[in-house]
């Protein structure tokens, strides 16, 4: 039976990560609104390879400042897979909740007018 090891919504689509039954590990982006999807076969990857490859694509669509990236990588690995990342919008600010199988955190991504 696949288990999902990690999703990454990002409210315009979203990314999962499945362990199949023979322990290869799929990649999966699903835009909102559309039918089709990317699914690309990663192969047999470690847990701290998929968490390598979530924090990629969150620095990807968010531009995050390197050192940021490596505490929430950091947090990832202590709140361990599966884990569930939603980015929300609050007013003058973007909130990424993360929900791991050991713990829970949060990124909030200020924006300031000046």
């Amino acid at each position: 039976m696949s288990k999902t090891l990690a999703i990454l919504d990002l409210r315009t689509h979203v990314i999962e990560w499945v362990r199949e039954d023979d322990g290869n590990v799929t990649y999966i982006e699903k835009w909102s609104g559309e039918e089709d999807h990317i699914v690309v076969e990663l192969g047999n990857v470690s847990d701290d390879e998929v968490i390598e490859d979530l924090v990629k694509r969150l620095n990807d669509e968010l531009k995050i400042p390197k050192p940021i990236l490596g505490q929430i990588k950091a947090k990832i690995k202590q709140c361990k897979l599966p884990i569930v990342m939603k980015l929300v919008e609050q007013g003058m600010s973007n909130v990424i909740e993360c929900k791991g199988s050991k713990g829970n955190f949060q990124v909030v991504i200020k924006y300031q007018i000046v």
